[in-house]
């Protein structure tokens, strides 16, 4: 029995975001296009167990009036909360600390099948053709070797393969462009890979295992809008994973756990580990009572930039996590599924019209580009230290809002802590000291060697940290220090001083130092005076290491009194405006300022006691 064949301009396989996206897209910009879409399930979102924390830039540019077509998109991010889990007790991390990549108040709680299941009505009013409950099983090649479409899979068949009486062999969908949209692993797209080399000069995919349920829980347990994400127990040091936690309307809240599948321990299962999470206090106090509505798993793509493959091959295209588009550090990849989608659509039109465009550059031309691209580190990271770091430190910037000048004077300051930081990933190395920066600068060195002054500027803050501690304990560990920053570098936020307390507080904790804040922040100002050349005065370090979220700090820098303030201004904001205008003060008049300050008051001092003697 032959198959039937139909024929589209554009033939896509899956009904997910990316794949959506891409159809609705081709036919805005061509209504007179023939489209269709393949998807497996029964329906669409039949197969999509997921909440999900939805940013919605790439559908404001898809369908910017998508508010009034009573789209699912309704639960607002109101609040977020960061869980280190010990086995028994939990440690919340200040969220306006966490790097930006990973704050969420703009974005909002939504149900991934509701959303598809939206986005596939607005696909079909636009004249786009799905096919529900037809999985694409075989891939079909031209002559020439490249792609003219897809089979669909036959029915009828018994479990040993044999033809039943209701047999009915698969459809033919040719396509002058066949766009593979199947989601993580998709079986079609492995070949594919493999087929054109579209991996070719890539790093190997890392992957990682989503475990997800769906819960109604108990209303006085229930906070919409919520935004929770824990990181430790039950898993150890040496694996990567973590939870999260999505309070939805309805009372409903959407669970997940995912774990790296490059985990070390044989005798680790990531599922039973799931389970365990569920026992954490912290944790199981939330769905007492509550009830488990549905569950799945699914498995992600994590390997980023560096391991996305080329994007278009003939007569077709990857999109979406088929490639593997998802921003792991920020873990979203829904807006930018869409947009590898959307991307695609403005290519296959204009290769249709006899233009020659190459999707993977014009993918470099588009934000997509730029949010992997600045992500690419964080998996390498991980691989790069064997292991997930023994210790995190974020150390703030602080802006200054009344008092300038006036620290290194005793007086009175108005500082507060930004939600921008310098992030430092610490572990113990027996071998040497490695320590990089995501600006592309390294340097290794032994811990006991002798300091010698760096013409590397930045290195200089590395040695003053070690040659100050080694006051305390000379025989300080080797370690290995990744440094990550959200702070503009030179821009007047303390960004010094944030990489100098950052460092103390990390090398303090793996030595087993013990230090407190008021050490901290001396040591951090003898590094800066005797290392670096900045005279400045104490302001920086004490905000930096005793910020609260939402607080200014009325500091007396004379005798350290502090008063915390709230910081409300009505309908008004405070705007901090980057000039890109950058600044060394160990090199400009600061100090020469500070100097003649103190002159000055040794001056004033000086009559005052005279007047006195009189």
């Amino acid at each position: 029995m032959s198959r039937e064949s139909m024929e589209y301009d554009v033939v896509i396989i899956g009904g997910g975001p990316s794949g959506l996206s891409t159809a609705i897209k081709l036919k805005q910009l061509d209504p007179n296009l023939n489209v269709c879409l393949l998807e497996k399930a029964s329906e669409i979102g039949a197969h999509i167990l997921s909440g999900n924390v939805f940013e919605t830039r790439a559908l404001d540019e898809l369908l910017p009036n998508w508010r009034e077509l009573n789209s699912p998109i309704k639960t607002k991010v109101t609040k977020e909360k960061f869980l280190f889990l010990g086995k028994t007790k939990s440690l919340s991390w200040p969220t306006w600390l966490l790097p930006a990549v990973q704050q969420n108040h703009k974005n909002y709680i939504i149900s991934l099948a509701n959303l598809c299941r939206w986005l596939a009505e607005q696909a079909e009013n636009l004249g786009v053709e799905i096919f529900p409950g037809f999985p694409a099983s075989e891939i079909l090649y031209n002559e020439d070797g490249s792609v003219k479409g897809v089979a669909t899979q036959d029915m009828g068949i018994d479990k040993d393969g044999n033809k039943k009486d209701s047999f009915e062999p698969g459809i033919e969908l040719l396509g002058k462009v066949t766009v593979f949209a199947e989601g993580c692993r998709g079986h079609l797209g492995k070949q594919l890979i493999e087929k054109f080399e579209l991996n070719k000069g890539k790093d190997p995919q890392q992957y990682g295992i989503g475990f997800k349920e769906i819960w109604e829980i108990d209303d006085k347990n229930h906070e919409e809008g919520l935004v929770m994400h824990t990181a430790g127990w039950p898993l150890d040091n040496s694996t990567y994973g973590g939870s999260f936690m999505y309070h939805a309307e309805n009372k409903q809240v959407f669970l997940g756990y995912v774990i790296g599948l490059d985990y070390k321990n044989p005798h680790l299962s990531p599922y039973d580990e799931f389970q365990r999470f569920k026992t954490h206090p912290s944790v199981k106090e939330i769905f007492n009572e509550g009830r488990r509505i549905s569950y799945g798993a699914r498995a992600l793509n994590e390997g980023g930039w560096q391991s996305l493959p080329k994007l278009s091959f003939p007569g077709g295209a990857l999109v979406g996590c088929d490639a593997g588009t998802l921003n792991t550090p920020k873990i979203k990849g829904t807006h930018t599924a869409m947009k590898s989608g959307m991307d695609a659509a403005e290519v296959i039109l204009a290769n249709i019209k006899g233009e020659t465009i190459s999707l993977d550059e014009k993918i470099k031309k588009s934000w997509l580009y730029e949010e992997l691209y600045k992500s690419r580190n964080f998996g390498p990271f991980f691989h790069k230290f064997g292991e997930e770091p023994k210790m995190i430190v974020q150390s703030p910037g602080r802006v200054n809002i009344i008092g300038e000048h006036t620290d290194y004077n005793g007086g009175y300051v108005l500082p507060c802590a930004l939600n921008l930081s310098i992030n430092l990933y610490f572990e113990i190395n027996n071998k040497e000291s490695f320590v990089k920066t995501d600006l592309g600068y390294s340097m290794t060195f032994n811990i006991s060697d002798t300091y010698k002054k760096s013409s590397i500027h930045w290195e200089n803050y590395v040695f003053g940290v070690i040659e100050e501690l080694k006051k305390i304990k000379s025989d300080l560990n080797n370690f290995s220090c990744d440094i990550k920053s959200s702070l503009p570098s030179g821009a007047g936020i303390s960004s010094s001083s944030a990489l100098v307390c950052g460092l103390i507080k990390g090398l303090s904790i793996l030595n087993n130092l013990n230090l407190d804040n008021s050490e901290i922040i001396d040591l951090s100002r003898n590094v800066e005076h005797n290392y670096i050349g900045l005279l400045g005065g104490i302001m920086d370090q004490y905000t930096i290491l005793n910020a609260k979220e939402n607080k200014a700090i009325l500091l007396n820098c004379n005798d350290l009194t502090t008063k915390y303030i709230d910081i409300d201004f009505g309908d008004l904001e405070i705007l901090l405006l980057d000039t890109n205008i950058k600044h060394n003060l160990a090199s400009t008049e600061y100090n020469t300022r500070v100097k003649e300050c103190k002159q000055a008051l040794k001056t004033i001092n000086r009559v005052n006691d005279k007047k006195h003697e009189i």
